[in-house]
């Protein structure tokens, strides 16, 4: 199987609808923001029109009023007539300044407007991603390559969260796990040598982890085969191991006699050179292995 390939797909009504009620959130969220957007710009448009129709208005009374300067200069036109045009001028110019000061606090106001339209878009969008993973995560994916060994789901079956729901293996990244005695445990390092034999072909390995703690006088020792592994290995199989702590030269080492300590005296039976004839002695041991002194 590879990687992400679905194996089990959950049926939860209540997820399904709040992924399509979020996703219809969204949608009317998106409306509104485009709606407000579009009607912000219209009402700018329509402010800058009249702006520039009071521009043109502007500009003509200033020009009336320059010619019925002249004119009343000369007598021609009544000073009222010219004090009116002044006063309506500046009347103009007044309404411009206003019309003016208007547009600016509409783009304000429509900046705000739309940040709280575009938030209400985020926060929405945010909300339709979340329910969305939600449903995705309804099909259980393999999170990794490898064989499916076991699917603890069946159809119709209702799981708990944080229940078993398949068993994918690696062959060719297994990892062994030996248990050392407390005392042995000492003498083992992170990155030792160590022989694997899984009851054929033995491999080469090396201690990956040791952990910490101690159950029932036994340390569990994590190994990681180098090199391609034998083809009978099998997930869950058993496994015998060596582990290489130290290597020691010039020593004579035997078969680990039965309740014989490392580093203490005991008694055995030695053969005599050259002789059938068993005697029995006070020897002093070394170090030891599981089945060596």
């Amino acid at each position: 199987m590879i990687k992400g390939a679905p194996l089990v797909t959950f049926s939860n009504p209540k997820v399904l609808n709040a992924a399509q009620s979020a996703a219809a959130d969204l949608a009317a969220a998106e409306a509104r923001y485009l709606a407000r957007k579009q009607e912000q710009e219209n009402a700018v448009l329509s402010q800058r029109s009249a702006i520039e129709g009071l521009k043109v208005d502007v500009l003509s009374a200033a020009m009336h009023l320059q010619a019925d300067k002249t004119l009343a200069e000369r007598g021609i036109v009544p000073k009222f007539k010219y004090r009116n045009e002044k006063l309506k001028y500046g009347l103009l110019q007044k309404q411009l300044r206003f019309e003016q000061e208007r547009l600016a606090n509409l783009k304000s106001g429509n900046r705000s407007l739309l940040q709280a339209e575009a938030e209400q878009v985020r926060q929405q969008r945010a909300l339709a991603v979340l329910r969305q993973a939600e449903a995705k995560a309804l099909t259980v994916r393999a999170p990794m390559a490898g064989v499916v060994e076991q699917v603890s789901a069946e159809p119709g079956q209702q799981l708990v969260a944080g229940a078993n729901i398949a068993r994918i293996s690696t062959p060719d990244q297994l990892k062994a796990r030996v248990q050392v005695s407390q005392y042995d445990a000492a003498s083992v390092r992170v990155g030792q040598a160590v022989v694997i034999d899984p009851h054929g072909a033995s491999v080469v390995g090396r201690v990956l982890r040791i952990d910490p703690t101690v159950k029932d006088g036994l340390v569990a020792v994590y190994i990681v085969p180098v090199g391609k592994l034998p083809a009978n290995a099998r997930v869950d199989q058993s496994v015998d191991a060596a582990i290489r702590v130290a290597r020691l030269q010039n020593v004579l080492f035997v078969a680990r006699p039965a309740n014989v300590q490392a580093n203490a005296t005991a008694g055995i039976f030695v053969l005599a050179a050259g002789s059938e004839v068993a005697t029995r002695q006070q020897v002093r041991f070394g170090v030891a292995s599981t089945n060596r002194i």
